[in-house]
């Protein structure tokens, strides 16, 4: 189900989970799809720990509102000697 959200939002790297109406607007859930990532603070392979969910709105797909319901993987450091432990992707 990439291909979707691709075309939607222009972007690789998204996943589409849901689409949904929801007082009138139409409504995408979507997820990052990075598996691989290293901490900024000393390279170690981090460790997926969560997940967060950001509202996007004031969007339209030609005349209908849309909403996006952006869920942005946390991520932990695994090296307990590195001072940088959590941190939210970017998007």
């Amino acid at each position: 189900m990439d291909e979707p959200i691709v075309a939607i939002l222009g972007l690789p790297g998204f996943r589409l989970l849901e689409v949904n109406e929801l007082e009138g607007e139409l409504e995408y859930v979507v997820e990052t799809t990075s598996a691989i990532v290293g901490c900024s603070g000393c390279g170690t392979r981090a460790r997926g720990e969560d997940r967060r969910e950001v509202l996007l709105r004031d969007l339209s797909q030609g005349e209908r509102p849309v909403r996006i319901r952006l869920r942005k993987r946390i991520w932990c450091c695994v090296d307990p000697d590195c001072p940088v432990k959590t941190w939210t992707e970017q998007t």
